[in-house]
């Protein structure tokens, strides 16, 4: 018997509910994996929470093209959080990562700002840079999937 069919199974003989389809479990089963690969919410006595760190081994990296038209691009589709590393392979520097969309927005409010992309920030699934090249720069992102 497969892993995931024993796992199906298990639940299954624990709920005793057969609302539940397999596909249905499976689903809550891998959503379940999914948020506590990526952290989970910790909170001590004092009531403070922070999110613990996702797995390493789901560190990864991907190269992105800048565009001219625009002062942003989309992330990798398999981008979960936390761009931590940000090179321009073209020319060879590192592009500082902003804490949020808010400090970008403080130095550059009309996102028009032209030349080396030198600062970048993460909105949702888009990552917003400055300057804009007027040639297309390749970028290497490093985050957590």
């Amino acid at each position: 018997m497969s892993t995931q069919l024993s796992l199906v199974e298990d639940v299954k003989s624990i709920i005793q509910d057969t609302t539940f389809s397999s596909e249905d479990i499976l689903a809550y089963l891998n959503e379940g994996q999914k948020k506590i690969a990526g952290g989970i919410l910790i909170q001590y006595p004092d009531k403070t929470q922070v999110r613990s760190s996702p797995l390493p081994d789901l560190s990864t990296t991907d190269d992105l093209t800048t565009s001219t038209s625009n002062a942003y691009i989309s992330m990798p589709s398999n981008y979960d959080r936390n761009l931590y590393f940000l090179t321009s392979e073209t020319t060879d520097l590192r592009v500082d990562v902003l804490s949020g969309m808010g400090e970008l927005l403080d130095y550059y409010p009309a996102l028009d700002n032209t030349g080396q992309t030198r600062f970048a920030a993460i909105r949702g699934s888009r990552l917003y840079y400055q300057g804009m090249p007027s040639s297309a720069e390749s970028l290497t992102a490093y985050y957590y999937r």
